[in-house]
């Protein structure tokens, strides 16, 4: 946590945190364990909420001030454990997974073009993997699915002539 911190220093956005007591406490007692000790024992139940408080006050600030792409590439170049929750725009825009080829096209008869799937989170020479079809059409199994959870043939007949 003390890298993000420093992170935020360095933007003049980490407010009183490397000032002391608070910056010994970010690095000597900000583990899951030690947290959940301070926040159940009376004496220090209280002063260990509000210091939480406001350092999420702070770090929420922070990094609604920065676009999640530079916080994560940051964090990842200075070894500070943070992720990036992506969006589907931002994986589709994603520069490093189009260089690697990531994304797969797929030809989709059932609408008539071409559709840009992920791809495998994995690669393998000897026998790679393939996206054999398009993701099937709103409905296009229900009759075999229904079958298969056994509702009878005259009813699942029955309700494809009302749909």
């Amino acid at each position: 946590f003390a890298g993000l911190v420093e992170m935020m220093d360095e933007q003049g956005q980490a407010g009183d945190l490397k000032k002391e007591p608070h910056w010994s406490f970010i690095q000597t007692q900000m583990d899951g364990a030690n947290l959940r000790r301070l926040l159940t024992e009376d004496e220090s139940r209280e002063e260990t909420q509000r210091f939480l408080d406001h350092l999420e006050e702070l770090v929420t600030a922070y990094m609604r001030a920065h676009p999640a792409s530079y916080i994560y590439e940051e964090g990842q170049r200075r070894r500070v454990l943070v992720g990036l929750i992506a969006t589907p725009a931002d994986i589709s825009g994603d520069e490093h997974l189009a260089e690697r080829d990531w994304f797969l096209e797929v030809q989709d008869a059932g609408r008539g073009k071409t559709l840009r799937y992920p791809g495998f989170p994995f690669r393998m020479h000897g026998t790679p993997p393939t996206l054999r079809r398009p993701a099937p059409l709103l409905g296009e199994h229900t009759g075999e699915v229904l079958a298969e959870a056994g509702v009878a043939a005259e009813q699942i007949a029955g309700l494809e002539a009302t749909s």
